[in-house]
């Protein structure tokens, strides 16, 4: 079920929201929100879909008055709307409590007793927390955390089943971005619905979706949907990925939904998205290494690179780890340069990008030099590799045909680029791999006249290879990179 909720400051605005959204299960009215509490008149919907709450500041509400004048307003909104549901916090004080659900009983309003920890987990621990949820003498239980990490999740998915069985409905959510996952797949957390914002400027709470979001990632679930996520930091969020990938899947007729995934705790988010149900996951920084532990099995590519961005859980349980980074980059380069033997290529930085794409480029049959700040690291990954290795600063003195940005240098900062001395880049062809269609280094690489190779095109094709890995066979890199591409330029024009 969809419960829709907003953060309207007017009952008429509330009355707008319900009537353009007919179709919700249930409508969530936020009273603390309200600007004036004196009047009640008609309900602004039909009364039986109503949760009606009036949320301390304390539980992340606006209300901030006295408990008695809370659950005063509480007392008349109910008297005049009867409506199906009453959301009572669960530390509102005891006797307070009992007169507000005798008088819900009265009427027969459903009660939802509700616990919202917005500094994350209780003291007492999640467990504790929750049987105490499910010993109220009401209808159903709301519990709200605010997370850090998808690994968080795991514990609220496990207890949750357990304790949800006790109550006709539940509602379990990891508060936050890294919540994700409990709001969209809320059913698969024990959860009777999922609370969702008419758009984004009327969320109620941190992680909310909003509407179009939710539709966005093609939920809800339809029966047999397969699972596939990408993994990695907060910068998962802003990633082309979930938008192209779903829409795609819609468009061909898979169903499947890809979810963004906030996570530095691999092996207890790998585990939690097992128990899910995943089928795949997409991994980037920080974890393309650190994955390799929680592998059953890797790939060649995988293996000799040290790093991987592509997870398959395997029919048995077990986890088969595969890197598409450098067979990407080589794909990106063959669209300027088709044959890539005896060409001579420099790749900038030591990390999993850089180690996966440093080995693609050599069994194309290309020489490689690694650069890295840090020497040693550099000296370590070309000495596995079989590559040469040197300092940032010394590209000056190398002779080479193909150059590749591997590190986030230019990510977060448009105007940095590794390559102080510009006139290098004359005549040489330049992938950056950094997700854009325009960094610095490729705009200074258009000036040299060199060629340069976004890291979107290379985003492109390794996606489509990550997708035959996992079955899905008919999305073409032109298509993943146009739909990328427009992805960015609506992004820049909001």
């Amino acid at each position: 079920m969809i419960c829709l909720t907003g953060s309207e400051a007017r009952l008429d605005q509330v009355a707008r929201r319900i009537e353009g959204n007919q179709d919700c299960d249930l409508f969530e009215i936020r009273l603390d929100l309200l600007e004036h509490l004196s009047a009640p008149g008609d309900p602004p919907g039909p009364a039986g879909k109503l949760i009606v709450t009036c949320r301390p500041a304390r539980q992340g509400g606006g209300f901030n008055g006295t408990e008695r004048e809370r659950l005063l307003v509480l007392s008349k909104f109910l008297s005049r709307w009867k409506p199906g549901w009453l959301d009572i916090e669960f530390d509102t004080p005891k006797p307070m409590k009992k007169e507000i659900l005798e008088q819900a009983g009265k009427i027969s309003t459903k009660v939802i007793v509700s616990d919202h920890e917005l500094n994350g987990f209780p003291r007492q621990g999640l467990s504790d927390a929750l049987e105490q949820l499910a010993a109220e003498n009401t209808d159903a239980f709301k519990f709200a955390v605010t997370v850090h990490d998808a690994g968080d999740l795991k514990d609220i998915l496990e207890y949750g089943k357990s304790f949800s069985s006790r109550k006709e409905h539940a509602v379990l959510i990891g508060m936050g971005p890294a919540g994700l996952l409990s709001r969209a797949l809320y059913d698969r957390f024990g959860s009777s619905w999922c609370y969702l914002a008419q758009s984004r400027s009327m969320t109620t709470a941190s992680g909310q979706m909003d509407t179009d979001t939710f539709k966005s990632y093609g939920l809800p679930l339809k029966p047999g949907a397969e699972l596939y996520v990408l993994m990695g930091g907060p910068q998962v969020m802003l990633s082309p990925g979930p938008a192209v990938y779903n829409k795609l899947f819609r468009e061909t007729g898979f169903n499947g939904v890809y979810l963004p995934v906030i996570t530095k705790r691999p092996g207890e988010t790998l585990d939690l998205l097992a128990l899910l149900g995943c089928k795949g996951a997409s991994v980037t920084m920080p974890l393309k290494a650190r994955c390799l532990a929680s592998t059953d099995r890797v790939s060649i590519e995988a293996e000799r690179s040290g790093s991987l961005n592509t997870l398959t859980f395997e029919s048995r349980g077990s986890l088969r780890g595969h890197s598409t980074d450098g067979l990407g980059a080589t794909a990106a380069l063959r669209t300027k340069i088709r044959d890539l033997k005896d060409k001579k290529a420099v790749v900038l930085g030591t990390g999993g990008t850089a180690s996966s794409i440093a080995y693609a480029l050599q069994r194309a049959g290309t020489a490689v030099t690694i650069l890295g700040r840090d020497l040693s690291r550099a000296k370590t990954l070309g000495h596995r590799l079989g590559a040469g290795a040197g300092r940032l600063d010394e590209l000056s003195g190398l002779n080479f045909d193909i150059l590749v940005n591997a590190t986030p240098v230019g990510m977060n900062r448009e105007e940095e680029s590794l390559v102080r001395d510009t006139s290098l880049l004359a005549g040489k062809v330049v992938l950056d791999v950094i997700l854009s269609p325009s960094t610095r280094l490729l705009r200074d690489t258009i000036d040299a006249g060199g060629t340069p190779i976004s890291g979107v095109r290379m985003w492109a094709e390794q996606g489509r290879l990550q997708l035959e890995d996992w079955g899905i066979v008919n999305i073409h890199g032109d298509r993943l990179f146009a739909e990328a591409t427009a992805f960015f330029e609506t992004m820049e024009k909001q």
